[in-house]
C-alpha cells in the first residue's frame, strides 16, 4: 500500500497516511465544503489498511479549528481505526485552547479508547 498525502490549504488540513510505518497525521484547519468528500480517499485507504495493519498504528492530530462536518468525519475515522488492537491516538492542541482539548476528550469518551493529550508550546 502506497503513502497517501494531501497538502494543507486555507480550508483543508495536511493529511498523511504512511501505511508502511503505521502513521496517520492530520494537521491544520479543516473547514471543507464537504468533509466526507474530502476525507473519503483516506477512509478508503484505512479500510484496506486495517485488513493488514502494522504492529502499531499511531494517529497524530493537530487541528487548529474544524467545522461540524469535519467533527463527524473525524468520529468516523476514529471508529474505522478503533478496530485495531494497537492504535495510539495523539491529540495535540495549543496550550491556551481549552475547547480543542475538550473536543479530544469527547472523542476519547465516545470511542472508549485512551487518547494521549499534548500541549503545543
Amino acid at each position: 500500500m502506497e503513502m497517501f498525502k494531501l497538502e494543507r490549504t486555507s480550508r483543508t488540513p495536511f493529511v498523511l497516511m504512511d501505511p508502511a510505518n503505521g502513521l496517520i497525521e492530520i494537521k491544520g484547519i479543516s473547514i471543507p465544503n464537504n468533509s466526507y468528500e474530502f476525507f473519503m480517499p483516506l477512509f478508503e485507504r484505512i479500510e484496506r489498511y486495517v485488513q493488514t495493519p502494522t504492529s502499531k498504528t499511531v494517529v497524530n492530530l493537530e487541528l487548529e479549528y474544524f467545522n461540524t462536518s469535519t467533527s463527524k468525519a473525524l468520529l468516523e475515522l476514529f471508529k474505522k481505526l478503533s478496530v485495531l488492537s494497537n492504535v495510539q491516538f495523539n491529540w495535540h492542541y495549543d496550550n491556551d485552547d481549552e475547547e480543542m482539548l475538550e473536543f479530544g476528550k469527547n472523542y476519547e469518551t465516545l470511542l472508549g479508547r485512551q487518547f494521549n493529550f499534548y500541549q503545543l508550546v
